[in-house]
């Protein structure tokens, strides 16, 4: 089976029609004729997951953020990107991506693995295909009032995390709770001034978003970029794995989820000096 016959399929199946206009989602760099050996499916395309998709024989990636974002204006191979982009040709590894579109799919699949359950979403993707539930963040009501400090204890346990950042106060009785995975700190004032959430949990929260929910009274938690997108990956596998078998592709294609990704944030507190 060759890249092309998979490129299409992916297509299909993850909608990059639904992205945002600024976005590049789809194909990045693509060997067409090539037969695919083997896939790799990480939240970057970075040197790790270069050295990676080569050890484990994978000719395909499939990211979430796109590999090729902003116009290249020249190749320099003492440049990190530019060194990347040849490996990836000398080697003829194919790079696909898909970004706001995969947001907008997987909308509710953050508020899924904290164990909040049914989820709706908040900001629907106004032209999404027949059948398809697309858009941008999630809201969830609990049952029963509870407090801050447990909702930040399960989500630090259910995303495997070292730390989250938070603000409002630890007591803070919370039961209705906007999601937003990724970049959803410039969100924060816009989910605000729409719902009557009592917290919202996202990742890239600056100073004045923290500052502003603040003021508001809504408790705000920073389980980072990397910690709120990094759970999608199951997610994307179990959807290409469907996609080829709906396709009526053969399913012996070997498709890794990438173990070589780290958060690139670290902490140095009390517990380290």
């Amino acid at each position: 089976m060759n890249i092309d016959t998979i490129i299409k399929i992916l297509d299909a199946c993850l909608y990059p029609e639904i992205q945002e206009g600024y976005d590049n989602s789809g194909p990045q760099i693509v060997f067409r004729e090539r037969d695919i050996t083997s896939m790799l499916i990480s939240l970057d395309m970075d040197s790790c997951v270069f050295e990676e998709a080569v050890n484990k024989k994978c000719n395909l990636v499939v990211t979430h953020h796109p590999l090729l974002f902003n116009t290249i204006r020249r190749i320099d191979t003492g440049e990190q990107g530019s060194s990347l982009l040849v490996k990836l040709i000398d080697n003829r590894v194919s790079v696909y991506s898909a970004h706001t579109n995969l947001d907008k799919l997987f909308y509710d699949k953050l508020a899924m693995v904290i164990g909040f359950g049914t989820a709706r979403l908040i900001y629907p993707h106004e032209q999404a295909p027949d059948g398809i539930t697309a858009g941008f963040g999630a809201m969830v009501d609990l049952e029963e009032e509870v407090q801050l400090q447990e909702i930040l204890a399960r989500i630090k346990k259910s995303l495997g995390l070292e730390f989250v950042v938070y603000t409002g106060d630890y007591g803070k009785r919370v039961k209705h709770i906007a999601l937003v995975n990724g970049a959803g700190g410039r969100s924060i004032q816009k989910i605000i001034r729409d719902t009557a959430v009592d917290c919202i949990i996202t990742g890239d929260v600056s100073y004045h978003h923290a500052k502003y929910a603040s003021d508001c009274g809504t408790a705000v938690i920073d389980a980072g970029h990397f910690g709120t997108e990094r759970i999608m990956l199951s997610f994307l596998r179990d959807r290409v794995i469907d996609c080829l078998t709906n396709g009526e592709v053969t399913a012996d294609i070997p498709i890794y989820i990438s173990e070589s990704e780290r958060n690139p944030f670290r902490i140095y507190g009390a517990a380290n000096e």
